[in-house]
């Protein structure tokens, strides 16, 4: 809708959702980030914008990412603070090392989650949550 508004000014949220074939109300609550979208309307809407495959696979990266911060967000709300261990650091990082990186983060997981898993008879339900995302060059934005 972006690209389409820098060309045509006038362009509006109806003329889109006239083009995606959805309601405009359901439309505006996706934009506005109030509404969740299934995989099913990510095709219909990959379909009808012609992406490709690695776009709608990135769609559905990005709408999953939302879906779990919205729950996750609602869980910090009702949740006592002794009940979790949360923290953050930012380091810079040489690129170069980023996918070398990226793989001791998914092996850190998983051994976290043996070690945690292992001989459990009854316990809570937690999530681990572990990301690397580049702040610098997308923060001016």
């Amino acid at each position: 809708m972006a690209r389409r508004s820098q060309n045509y000014p006038r362009y509006s949220l109806r003329a889109f959702a006239r083009h995606l074939e959805v309601d405009s109300s359901f439309l505006s609550k996706i934009l506005n980030g109030k509404r969740t979208v299934t995989m099913r309307t990510i095709r219909m809407f990959g379909e009808r914008l012609n992406l490709n495959t690695d776009e709608l696979q990135r769609f559905g990266e990005i709408s999953r990412e939302k879906k779990m911060k919205r729950k996750l967000e609602r869980l910090l709300e009702k949740m006592p603070s002794e009940e979790r261990e949360h923290s953050t650091i930012t380091i810079n990082v040489d690129e170069a090392r980023l996918d070398e990186a990226k793989e001791k983060i998914k092996g850190f997981r998983r051994e976290l989650a043996q070690f945690l898993d292992n001989g459990v008879i009854q316990g809570k339900t937690y999530q681990i949550s572990v990301s690397l995302i580049p702040v610098a060059s997308y923060a001016a934005e």
